[in-house]
């Protein structure tokens, strides 16, 4: 009979791998969304692109709220399948769901309500505004849709599931591919909804995915599948909550860092807000394997920490931080090589693909430093120490904040980016030394 907790033997790099390939297509899916989205929306102007950038940062709110319920999961139910508690896992999941749709429809109401002054905040431009608007009449529901889909791939990692999620991403990003051009262009009988249309494609293919999850738990007895429906227990929803909140922090703080760009460059027009959300989408896609690896280590970290092997989940770290470098070097090459080659695949604004180069070159060159983070970051979630990397996220945000009270009439961008990059290399500083103190620890 198959053992149920594999990752306590066998080979760490080959486990490293067998859990970061799924992930990296699930995440390279879940990242199609928008880069499919750009692409489009790229033919419609730069004005848009603008408009799109900054609609899609609700996204890192959202990011935040999964990363809150679904980290706290993913760390509680990685546990108990290491101490091979299956029923007691399904229970945290249970919950887990309970407060991601709670929570999801309360997003969903706020961001509906506030969208108009939160795109008027970023922009000057009164067209960019407009379409800004026109996006998120529509793209609010994600705040509910994505928020479940999330806390879903968070949990059925936790137990080791890596497939279950890349399937039904997958099948949901087909549909968004195949959306987006009709509902924005509107050949044949399909109307032209531009900027709607993209944000249309991307939540009805969300809901399919919803949907595809729903059938998944309900309708098998593996694994994450419910059994029986659980009334909320609302202590053991504080106790996931109480170790994703720091988690969801770093989100927090990652989409302030964000909007402090935005604001920065408000006066410098759409085609520099154009610039910053595809060269941000550029930059950030390619971190994609480090988060895989990341994702990884997490389960790793914590099953085997659990299981009181300790060697092997200090092992295990390194060995991610080993894969996650390497790939750093790699991208960092290319972007600092053709920056040019990469902007050009979203738009033909030669001004827009001028800033862009700067924004890739100065953020490519941190890559080595987030590839660091992500590592350290995952070996907390795994143990659910999630307040250390929080702490470092916000040194990261403090610093470039300083930065900006101490400069915001400068308009370079070169600096403004740098700023940013300084302040990642504070947080890099802070997770390293912390990650090897709490790793040289004899137990959690």
């Amino acid at each position: 009979m198959r053992s149920k907790t594999p990752l306590l033997e066998g080979s760490i790099p080959k486990h490293v791998v067998y859990l970061a390939l799924p992930v990296l297509c699930h995440m390279g899916f879940s990242t199609l969304y928008s880069i499919v989205d750009l692409y489009f929306v790229g033919w419609l102007g730069s004005n848009s692109v603008a408009a799109l950038s900054i609609g899609t940062t609700l996204f890192f709110f959202i990011l935040a709220l999964g990363q809150a319920i679904g980290v706290g999961g993913l760390a509680l139910i990685s546990q108990a399948w290491g101490r091979k508690q299956f029923d007691r896992a399904r229970q945290i999941y249970t919950q887990a769901l309970w407060a991601a749709l709670v929570v999801g429809i309360v997003a969903w109401f706020v961001a509906y309500l506030f969208a108009a002054r939160y795109v008027a905040a970023f922009t000057a431009d009164m067209q960019t505004i407009e379409l800004g608007l026109d996006y998120l009449e529509i793209y609010t529901a994600i705040c509910f849709l994505q928020l479940f889909l999330m806390v879903n791939n968070f949990c059925f990692r936790g137990s080791g599931d890596f497939i279950t999620p890349v399937k039904i991403m997958l099948g949901s990003n087909i549909l968004n591919i195949i959306l987006d051009p009709l509902l924005i262009f509107g050949p044949w009988f399909f109307p032209r909804l531009e900027l709607q249309g993209a944000a249309l494609a991307t939540v009805l293919s969300q809901l399919v995915a919803c949907g595809w999850y729903v059938y998944v738990i309900i309708g098998n007895k593996k694994n994450l599948a419910i059994v029986t429906i659980r009334r909320p227990d609302t202590k053991l929803i504080g106790k996931i909550l109480k170790i994703g909140l720091p988690s969801a922090g770093q989100y927090l703080l990652l989409a302030l860092m964000i909007l402090i760009t935005y604001r920065w460059i408000k006066p410098l027009g759409p085609q520099t807000t154009a610039a910053v959300g595809v060269g941000f989408r550029l930059i950030h896609s390619s971190y994609l394997p480090m988060v895989a690896i990341s994702i990884a280590a997490a389960t790793l970290v914590g099953q085997n920490w659990a299981a009181n092997a300790f060697a092997r989940a200090r092992s295990s770290f390194y060995w991610a931080q080993l894969f996650a470098n390497a790939w750093s070097l790699g991208i960092t090459t290319l972007f600092l090589l053709f920056p040019s080659f990469f902007l050009a695949f979203f738009t033909d604004d030669q001004q827009v693909i001028d800033n862009g180069v700067i924004y890739i070159r100065v953020f490519g060159l941190s890559n080595f430093l987030v590839a660091s983070i992500f590592i350290c970051t995952a070996a907390f979630q795994g143990l659910a120490r999630t307040m250390v990397p929080l702490i470092g996220a916000m040194l990261k945000v403090l610093i470039y904040a300083l930065l900006w009270l101490w400069a915001y009439e400068s308009l370079n961008l070169t600096f403004i980016y740098a700023a940013a990059v300084l302040g990642i290399f504070g947080e890099f500083l802070w997770d390293l030394i912390y990650s090897r103190k709490v790793l040289s620890a004899p137990s959690p």
